[in-house]
């Protein structure tokens, strides 16, 4: 008979061997256990829960090592960003236009018209719709935008569409809880290189961010030329974030012929 069948029937009976000896055992110490809970319930009790210690602070220790590994490849951030509108809860929504009517429907629900407020929105993200009615009958063109609603916190949207889509212009005002390294404030804007002034002066352009205003009201305008400006009035409160995400109206150019 060759030399590696029965090599291999060896590891193979050996294998076998080892295999019965461990169910073997496994079935002894469940033995020992069932025979030691009826006599000794505090013992077995108390080595339960000593397994449950070491196997909390093993997760604990993997929890930390996966926190280190992630701040050093900078995911911590995103992943923090994307789970914060994935919170349970409600939040308030208000909507205003200088347009007399303005339809306002959230994820294709209309909700009512402006000037529109609400406290029980649920938190996470939402598609906010707006028509703006000049007359009982004609409306302009739908406007839509993405907006995020925070638990415990309010969003502003001020809405101004027009005929020509282009001519739409928007602004959402945001302020949610803030953790360790967030910013105070946020500034978002379309088009490119528009101007940001904090009660009158120039601070830069978006995007913007800062961690340095001071505590209190302030007033916000956004600025471009060939668009008109929009001017906000918030709160800084260095324990929440403002986020304020712009698009400008854009002024209709009037070409002359002769």
């Amino acid at each position: 008979m060759p030399l590696s069948f029965l090599r291999k029937k060896k590891i193979r009976t050996s294998t076998e061997n080892q295999t019965r000896v461990i169910a073997r055992n496994g079935k002894r110490e469940e033995m020992y256990d069932s025979v030691e809970a009826g006599l000794f319930p505090a013992r077995v009790a108390s080595r339960q829960g000593v397994k449950r210690v070491k196997l909390a602070i093993q997760i604990a220790l993997l929890t930390v090592i996966a926190i280190v590994v992630a701040s050093y490849f900078g995911l911590i951030e995103p992943v923090r960003k994307l789970l914060q509108p994935l919170q349970v809860g409600n939040g308030g929504l208000v909507v205003s236009s200088d347009y007399v009517r303005t339809q306002v429907s959230l994820n294709g629900k209309l909700l009512g018209q402006t000037p529109f407020s609400s406290e029980t929105i649920p938190a996470g993200r939402h598609q906010l719709s707006i028509e703006v009615a000049e007359n009982p009958t004609d409306f302009f063109q739908k406007a839509t935008m993405d907006i995020v609603i925070y638990p415990g916190n309010t969003t502003f949207v001020k809405a101004n569409p027009a005929p020509d889509q282009e001519l739409f212009g928007y602004t959402v005002v945001t302020s949610r809880n803030r953790a360790g390294g967030d910013p105070l404030l946020v500034v978002k804007a379309l088009p490119d290189d528009v101007q940001i002034r904090i009660d009158g002066n120039i601070v830069g352009s978006a995007p913007f961010v800062s961690e340095s205003v001071t505590e209190g009201p302030h007033q916000i305008q956004l600025d471009k030329t060939g668009y008109k400006p929009v001017l906000l009035d918030i709160t800084i409160d260095h324990r929440k974030v403002i986020e304020i995400e712009g698009k400008l109206y854009q002024y209709q150019v009037t070409i002359e012929r002769e």
